[in-house]
């Protein structure tokens, strides 16, 4: 999803990446104790509930807000049977050489 969300919001792809790494690590820094103070003042079983209550909230967020067509290919994937046989195995005897440059 990132390097789709670069391309349409016309950002560089070492700042998009860069902005997904600060908003995953922030995320379960502030999920994890906030999380924990849930189950503290609340029970597990509560917090469990709350936290199936978050889940579907993004979940109807994120399919409100991600714009048409958002998500798929615009090509199809490259077939993996050209990855195959003795191709691969003449790929993999020559990644040693590649090493010491």
């Amino acid at each position: 999803m990132v390097p789709e969300a670069a391309e349409r919001g016309r950002v560089p792809m070492e700042r998009a990446t860069g902005l997904s790494g600060v908003a995953e690590r922030l995320t379960s820094t502030i999920g994890l104790a906030s999380g924990g103070a849930l189950v503290a003042l609340l029970g597990p079983l509560t917090a469990l509930t709350a936290n199936v209550g978050c889940f579907a909230l993004g979940s109807v967020i994120i399919a409100l807000s991600l714009p048409r067509g958002a998500g798929r290919a615009a090509t199809a994937p490259p077939s993996p049977a050209g990855f195959a046989g003795s191709r691969l195995l003449a790929t993999v005897r020559g990644g040693p050489h590649v090493l010491p440059r």
